[in-house]
């Protein structure tokens, strides 16, 4: 199972600390299930629905479909849009939320750069979400 989700986490582009926050784990239980650890049946559910969406997301891509409709299911892609921190430090204090670290606040960055204003250390990026309805 180790080299499983790290063969996952590695090929879905994310980090140990995105998953485990994608997860709703710490990053020490997270490394306790890559080496071996029983996964509680939720988080085990959570992996096999990001993973999957994953793959599908993917597979459609690669033969160039955005749309698939079967009578049980129905797959498409919708837009949105992400504040990616390119660096955090650069991001101006009364943006950042201070909770034990200092934490970029994503929600009024997303306002003032969707605004058109421009916030150091922030860009706005789009991405493709598929929907499975």
């Amino acid at each position: 199972m180790r080299m499983n989700i790290e063969a996952e986490r590695a090929r879905a582009g994310m980090t140990k600390n995105e998953l485990s926050e994608k997860l709703g784990i710490s990053q020490k239980t997270y490394v306790k299930y890559v080496n071996g650890s029983p996964i509680s049946s939720d988080v085990l559910e959570k992996m096999a629905v990001l993973f999957m969406k994953q793959h599908l997301a993917d597979s459609m891509l690669a033969v160039g479909k955005d749309k698939i409709s079967t009578a049980k299911a129905a797959l498409s892609f919708r837009k949105s849009m992400q504040v990616n921190i390119t660096s955090d430090v650069m991001v101006p204090d009364d943006l950042c939320k201070v909770i034990i670290d200092r934490k970029p606040d994503k929600t009024a960055i997303g306002k003032l750069l969707k605004a058109g204003e421009t916030v150091p250390g922030a860009e706005l990026v789009e991405n493709m979400n598929l929907q499975v309805k």
